[in-house]
């Protein structure tokens, strides 16, 4: 089987407006991964694997298709057969692959660019009084500097608890 050239630019196109068909992972252990994943098979591109330990995650990958479900530990060699193009992901501490070669690395962060890989951060916002919050969107470069893609903030309700702020960000 002959490799398909890989693309640096995740918006490669094909043609004038068109957008090739990406091959993704996303990884993950929140209802935001199972999103991520029924976003990019419904934009038409080629979800390879969603690699996750949580069991509600797994579960829906299960109703899905089963052969995408990839458990955390076979990251590295999954990204390194399968020639994937980008890799989604919500959690960047616990992301064991470093994204010195192979896929553009794509990770979501619920709070300020500042804070990006530090956890809970509705919970920080909260205990520190903060009257606003962000979700970021965010790509890792192999040095491990990060670039903001997208970013939202919004106002934290007086009466929010960090569970609430979190699903906010979704």
């Amino acid at each position: 089987m002959e490799a398909r050239p890989r693309s640096t630019n995740p918006r490669a196109s094909t043609g004038p407006g068109v957008v090739s068909r990406l091959r993704y992972v996303v990884v993950g252990d929140t209802a935001l991964a199972a999103s991520c994943a029924e976003v990019v098979r419904e934009a038409g591109h080629n979800l390879v694997a969603v690699v996750t330990d949580d069991p509600v995650v797994a579960q829906w990958v299960a109703g899905t298709d089963e052969d995408l479900l990839r458990p955390r530990s076979d990251l590295d060699a999954l990204v390194a057969e399968q020639d994937v193009d980008l890799l989604l992901y919500d959690a960047p501490e616990r992301l064991p692959h470093s994204p010195t070669d192979g896929p553009v690395h794509v990770g979501f962060h619920d709070g300020s660019a500042a804070s990006i890989g530090l956890p809970h951060q509705p919970s920080r916002s909260l205990i520190e009084g903060r009257d606003q919050h962000q979700v970021v969107w965010f790509r890792t470069a192999g040095d491990g500097r990060t670039e903001v893609l997208a970013h939202r903030g919004f106002p934290i309700p007086r009466s929010s608890t960090a569970l609430e702020l979190g699903a906010t960000c979704f």
